[in-house]
């Protein structure tokens, strides 16, 4: 007996990463944090309630340029932190917001910011800018997607 295909859903990178909800301004914003750093980053994502479908996904990494060092800041982030959160979707939505309507230099994807006396670099992965004809969503999804099931 077969069972038919279209009643499955795809895994995406949101199933898989621990979530929490805050209010910023009165709208609720869920975020999603990779809960273990295995690499020399760590993924973030937000959705908001009006638009659940529309993924804004994140790569996280350490701006102090010390590879001894960098996993531990990146473990320091808290999803549990309300503050924490705020900087991260806070700093998310001024990407998204001034993006030009033409990306020339993948350098306006990303900001530099503090939090909790450490400096990090967030860098939106945009499912419309595409290298090698996949887009940044994509390429990084299927990236913290494998390093899941290590």
């Amino acid at each position: 007996m077969l069972t038919d295909p279209s009643g499955f859903k795809e895994t995406t990178v949101l199933d898989l990463l621990p979530r929490t909800d805050i209010e910023i301004e009165g709208k609720t914003y869920t975020c999603y944090l990779e809960e273990n750093v295995s690499e020399s980053d760590r993924c973030f994502a937000f959705t908001t309630q009006e638009e659940p479908e529309k993924i804004n996904l994140f790569q996280l990494t350490d701006a102090s340029g010390d590879k001894n060092v960098s996993k531990g800041n990146l473990e320091r982030i808290n999803m549990n932190d309300y503050e924490s959160m705020y900087v991260l979707v806070k700093t998310g939505l001024s990407i998204i917001e001034e993006l030009p309507s033409e990306i020339l230099q993948l350098n306006v994807l990303r900001r530099h910011f503090p939090l909790n006396k450490l400096r990090y670099t967030i860098s939106y992965q945009s499912p419309e800018v595409e290298l090698v004809g996949v887009s940044l969503q994509d390429q990084y999804s299927k990236r913290v997607i494998g390093r899941q099931y290590r």
